[in-house]
C-alpha cells in the first residue's frame, strides 16, 4: 500500500479507470460477437446495425486510449 498522498490517489484513479476499460473492452467483444454471427445467418441488416454500434465502440475505446489506435505510416 502506498503511503504518499498522490501515490494513493494514482491508485484510485487506475482502479476506476481499469473498471472502465473491462467494460469497454467487453462491449468490444460482444457487438463483435454480434456482428460475425449475423454474417452467419446473412442478416444484413442486424449485421450493419451491430457494425455501426461496433465501429463507434471502437472509436471511443481507441479514442479514450482502452486500445491502441491504428498508427499512421508516414
Amino acid at each position: 500500500m502506498p503511503n504518499i498522498d498522490s501515490a494513493k490517489k494514482r491508485m484510485r484513479q487506475t482502479a476506476t479507470r481499469r473498471t472502465v476499460n473491462r467494460a469497454r473492452k467487453s462491449m468490444i467483444r460482444t457487438y463483435t460477437r454480434k456482428v460475425e454471427k449475423a454474417l452467419e445467418e446473412q442478416d444484413v441488416t442486424e449485421a450493419e446495425a451491430s457494425f455501426h454500434i461496433l465501429q463507434k465502440k471502437l472509436d471511443k475505446a481507441a479514442k479514450g486510449s482502452t486500445i491502441q489506435g491504428q498508427a499512421s505510416s508516414a
